[in-house]
C-alpha cells in the first residue's frame, strides 16, 4: 500500500521542530572521538574553553561540550526546542541559553573560542551565518560544521527501514536529502568564507544500541515524515517499522559523525 502525501499541515510541517522537540532526548550523541580531536586543537591553541552551540536543539551537544570542560552559550531559534533544551541541561552549570538565530546570535564580538553548528548548517543563510560566526569568534578560534546521519550503507537493518519508507511513501522529501546535497560542498564553502582558513575534515562511525521503545522515540523526531503525512498515515508507517524492529532484541543503530572545521584569522 502506498501512503498518499498530504498538503502542508497547519500543525506540523517539514522543518518545524516544535512538535518533535520532546523526543530529541532519545537521539544519540555525536561521536566523542571527533569532538575530542577538535577540542584538542582549541586546547593546543591555548584559547579559553568557551564555546557556542548554534542550533543547540535539546542540548545533546551542549552536554558533550560541558563534559569536555567547556562553558559558553546555547543558541536555539525554536522556542519549544529551547524550552526542552534548558530542561534537559538544567543540571549543567556554565552554559547560557538564548533564543536567537545563526545569523544573529546576540553574542558579543570575539566572545567564544569555538562555534559548533550541529546538524543545522543547511537551514542557515550561509553567508550571513558565517559572517556572524566570524564576528563572535576570537582570533584563532574555530568553527565546526557537524552532521550525524544514520550510516545506511553499513546498517542492514536501517536499509530495510528506508526501503519500507520508500515503498509506503515514495513521494516524501527526506530530511537527509538537503544534508547529503550540501556535504560535498562544505569544504569549499568554509574554505572560501571570508576570514577563515584551513578546513580540516574528521569523520567517525559509532553504534548506538537501542531497545525498540527508544528506537521508535527517535523516529518520533522525524519532522520530515510527520510534516508530510497525516497522523493516521504516520502512525501506520510507524507500526510497520515497529514490526521490523520487534524481530530484534536490541537494535545496533549505526551513525556517522562528519565534521568540517576552519580557523578564524
Amino acid at each position: 500500500m502506498t501512503v498518499p502525501i498530504k498538503q502542508a499541515a497547519e500543525q506540523e510541517r517539514f522543518g518545524d521542530f516544535t512538535h518533535v522537540s520532546q523526543n530529541y532526548r532519545y537521539r544519540p550523541y555525536y561521536s566523542y572521538p571527533v569532538f575530542e580531536y577538535i577540542a584538542s586543537r582549541i586546547r593546543f591553541a591555548a584559547l579559553p574553553l568557551v564555546a557556542a552551540d548554534i542550533g543547540a536543539g535539546s542540548g545533546k551537544l551542549v552536554e558533550m561540550l560541558a563534559r569536555m570542560g567547556f562553558s559558553g552559550f546555547a543558541v536555539e531559534p525554536n522556542r519549544e526546542m529551547l524550552k526542552h533544551g534548558r530542561e534537559e541541561c538544567s543540571y549543567l552549570r556554565g552554559f547560557s541559553w538564548l533564543e536567537a538565530t545563526a545569523e544573529k546570535t546576540g553574542l558579543d564580538d570575539r566572545s567564544v573560542s569555538w562555534v559548533c553548528m550541529g546538524s543545522m548548517f543547511h537551514w542557515t543563510i550561509s553567508d550571513a551565518a558565517l559572517a556572524e560566526c566570524h564576528r563572535i569568534l576570537r582570533p584563532g578560534g574555530f568553527l565546526s560544521v557537524v552532521y550525524d546521519l544514520t550510516d545506511i550503507r553499513c546498517d542492514p537493518f536501517q536499509t530495510k527501514v528506508e526501503n519500507l519508507i520508500r515503498k509506503r511513501a515514495p513521494g516524501v522529501k527526506r530530511a537527509r536529502e538537503p544534508i547529503e546535497a550540501i556535504m560535498p560542498e562544505l569544504e569549499t564553502i568554509l574554505s572560501e568564507a571570508p576570514g577563515f582558513k584551513e578546513c580540516v575534515f574528521v569523520e567517525a562511525a559509532h553504534v548506538e544500541l537501542m531497545d525498540v521503545e527508544r528506537y521508535m522515540r527517535v523516529w518520533d523526531t522525524a519532522h520530515d515524515l510527520r510534516g508530510q503525512l497525516s497522523m493516521s498515515e504516520w502512525n501506520g508507517l510507524k507500526a510497520s517499522i515497529v514490526d521490523l524492529a520487534r524481530r530484534m532484541d536490541e537494535i545496533p543503530a549505526r551513525y556517522r559523525t562528519s565534521a568540517w572545521t576552519v580557523q578564524r584569522v
